[in-house]
């Protein structure tokens, strides 16, 4: 549970990571904790990369910091392929639970605690909503447009 604490913290970091250099440390801390503490953390950081990635698009500027930021995590866990690999080449053959495409949904339902049917009807309506959202075009105004923040933010009066 404390990589998923550590993504989330980095999250925070990485929004306001243009303000001074404390969300800069911070991001690197936070990412560097979730990889040391879980592997698949390194998984988390993905929609870092692709956040990163989006900013340097949509504001036509690279940011060689933030990359930096993203990518001195991946270190230790380079550092540790190694040994992971040497875990599988010695237990894989004795472990007890293959993978396998059904054990995906089986494995879901069971967290879940609802029937593989439920699971697996809520996994293709997550991703028909999914791409459905994704074939919207970007309006970058809309969010200025939205009531809530018309009434937050100071009149001219």
């Amino acid at each position: 549970m404390p990589h998923s604490w550590a993504v989330s913290d980095s999250g925070a970091c990485w929004q306001r990571f243009d303000q001074s250099w404390h969300p800069k440390v911070g991001l690197v801390i936070a990412l560097a904790a979730a990889c040391s503490s879980h592997y698949l953390a390194v998984a988390g950081l993905a929609c870092f990369f692709l956040a990163e990635l989006a900013h340097c698009i949509m504001n036509n500027t690279m940011r060689s910091s933030a990359w930096a930021a993203l990518f001195i995590p991946v270190l230790p866990v380079l550092v540790g392929i190694p040994m992971l690999l040497h875990y599988q080449s010695a237990f894989a053959a004795f472990f007890w639970s293959k993978p396998s495409w059904t054990s995906i949904s089986i494995t879901w339902s069971e967290i879940e605690g609802v029937s593989i049917q439920w699971a697996l009807s809520f996994s293709a309506i997550t991703t028909l909503v999914t791409a459905s959202l994704l074939k919207r075009p970007l309006d970058r105004g809309s969010f200025e447009k939205t009531p809530i923040l018309q009434t937050l933010q100071p009149s001219d009066s």
